[in-house]
């Protein structure tokens, strides 16, 4: 699509003919500048799916008449530049020391989350008693800031590590446990379950013992949901949440109600969704400000479009998999992206920064490994 770049810089001379009806004429030509530039990298992606969201993102802003969800254009557009520089800058032999540093990233979050637990918090500070008091933060989150946030890491990491298949690598790889175990987040501990028995699918020759290996990690998964996150209550409430937020989507199953309209008030939308929390002195009420669900969020927020695009990637990344030389390597990003795809339903870490950050170009290496 690149031949087709000149026709479109040539057609960006005519944006003096254009501006919005009852929008002063340097604001929506300024609108119109930013948007048209953006759609420029669809060009060059080389990867029709992620040009497609990018341009689903574009047309949804516009239609919504840019009224909400201009954070979302600039995080999509900075996030598929991202994922197109990855592929330009990264060879396939260059893969491992991106790995490398990713690893590097765990063993440091790793490291703070002991130092945590060891009431020496030299870097984050909880607030005491919602005073300016300050004391040391012994939950454990290390420098994710947020424990499902450090459980998401440390779940994308287990299958990569495990694809090394090396004596270190297993150990570490079954080491995850523990700071999975203390992170209490259901999502992640499956989606590490999934990313470990994809990567032993390829990994051990007897059938057998993989089958065994997967009741077991099934049967250890679901009694820790059941057992030890499910008390906390959350996963229910998400679920009742999870209801309203799909019935009211398909009022508006194309369009969706808009970008970072989930959590706002529009003049279309004049609603928000409250998690009510149960006290001493009766319930109160906390506002939701993200479904914790990628499928759900794209539903509501991008419309049934969001999921055909999902959809028709996981298929090309599936073909570019099945074609491609099954590596170490390769097998590891693959299990990272199903262990990715789980953690997803409970959770959203494409939505911040500090996942989105490794999450794209881990993704992006992974087009790199498995396009011949």
């Amino acid at each position: 699509m690149t031949k087709y770049l000149k026709y479109f810089l040539i057609a960006l001379v005519f944006l003096p003919l254009f501006s919005m009806q009852g929008v002063d004429m340097r604001l929506s030509q300024e609108i119109f500048f930013r948007l048209f530039v953006m759609s420029l990298l669809m060009l060059v992606l080389d990867n029709i799916w992620i040009s497609a969201f990018l341009g689903l993102t574009l047309f949804s802003f516009l239609f919504f008449k840019c009224q909400v969800g201009y954070n979302y254009v600039t995080n999509v557009f900075l996030g598929s530049l991202l994922y197109f520089l990855v592929k330009v800058a990264f060879k396939k032999e260059d893969t491992e020391k991106y790995i490398n540093a990713f690893l590097w990233l765990v063993v440091l979050n790793i490291f703070y989350m002991a130092c945590q637990k060891l009431n020496f918090d030299f870097y984050y500070f909880m607030i005491y008693n919602g005073t300016n008091l300050t004391a040391n933060n012994t939950d454990p989150c290390g420098f994710m800031g947020l424990k499902a946030m450090t459980a998401v890491l440390m779940a994308c990491s287990v299958p990569i590590l495990l694809s090394r298949w090396n004596l270190t690598s297993k150990i570490a790889s079954g080491l995850m446990i523990i700071p999975l175990y203390i992170t209490t987040t259901s999502s992640a501990i499956l989606g590490a379950v999934v990313g470990v028995m994809f990567v032993l699918w390829y990994k051990i020759t007897r059938k057998w013992i993989w089958v065994i290996m997967l009741v077991v990690l099934l049967m250890g998964g679901i009694g820790y949901v059941a057992l030890v996150d499910a008390p906390m209550g959350m996963m229910p409430t998400r679920i009742n949440m999870w209801k309203g937020v799909l019935h009211d989507a398909t009022i508006r199953p194309l369009t969706g109600w808009g970008m970072d309209s989930f959590r706002n008030v529009t003049g279309w939308k004049p609603n928000i969704y409250l998690l009510e929390n149960q006290t001493p002195n009766g319930p109160t009420y906390d506002k939701w400000d993200n479904p914790h669900n990628l499928y759900v969020s794209l539903f509501f927020e991008w419309g049934i479009l969001g999921w055909v695009i999902l959809i028709g990637l996981l298929r090309q990344y599936t073909l570019w998999f099945n074609r491609a030389i099954k590596s170490s390597i390769t097998i590891g990003l693959a299990g990272f992206i199903l262990a990715l795809l789980v953690i997803n339903i409970g959770q959203f870490p494409l939505f911040l920064a500090r996942g989105a950050c490794w999450i794209i170009p881990l993704c992006a290496l992974y087009e790199r490994q498995v396009k011949s």
